[in-house]
């Protein structure tokens, strides 16, 4: 059984959400809180396989939650649920480290989806998350993709691994090339998709499906 801390101001949502897992024999949502502050509290006592958190929330909310979740918590996954999807929420909970981001008005399949991605290392974004993704994407994108620059197969496999944050000589190990060939593979990675950091690596790949 995954043990989720569910936190979000309002008891109706949070009642909702329960009641989707009802009788569900792999989560269950152990603990609630109504904000981050009051979730960071009870984190202080207790472990969790799963977060899920809103945005907007009262005392602590839910950009600065996951924000001290990636310095202390690290290795729990996050799934975010909220009704905010513009693209400043959807790129600071991206860059934050937030495995998932679904829509309150998802339907049950799709937040039990979210669940199984996440638990298994995955990410999961709904399609409306997906789309102002791709919008932001195609903002972004530079005069050498426009000219048609591709990934290729192999650059495709290090773009994943460097959004997994693997070890340099780990990937090098996996992809069978050398630290130099790493580096400079990398850094071609970043000019080809007009990326700056791994968040932005992150919005590409969501946007070509390559997660």
């Amino acid at each position: 059984m995954k043990s989720i801390l569910l936190v979000d101001d309002h008891s109706m949502i949070r009642d909702a959400l329960k009641q989707y897992l009802d009788q569900h024999p792999t989560y269950k949502v152990t603990r609630e809180a109504e904000n981050g502050r009051e979730a960071l509290s009870i984190l202080r006592k207790e472990t969790f396989d799963l977060i899920i958190t809103d945005i907007n929330m009262p005392v602590m909310n839910g950009v600065e939650f996951v924000e001290n979740l990636k310095l202390n918590y690290p290795n729990i996954p996050v799934l975010v649920i909220s009704m905010q999807d513009d693209e400043r929420s959807i790129k600071g909970m991206i860059s934050l480290g937030a495995k998932g981001f679904i829509m309150k008005n998802s339907k049950r399949e799709e937040f039990i989806k979210a669940l199984d991605q996440i638990v298994v290392g995955k990410r999961y974004f709904s399609n409306e998350i997906v789309q102002k993704a791709k919008s932001l994407i195609q903002r972004k994108q530079d005069d050498a993709l426009l000219r048609g620059q591709k990934l290729s197969s192999t650059e495709i496999e290090l773009l994943k691994l460097l959004i997994k944050k693997e070890n340099p000589n780990v990937a090098c190990s996996k992809l069978k090339i050398t630290p130099e060939t790493f580096e400079l593979m990398s850094k071609q990675i970043f000019q080809k998709t007009n990326c700056k950091g791994i968040p932005g690596l992150i919005l590409y790949a969501i946007e070509h499906e390559l997660l």
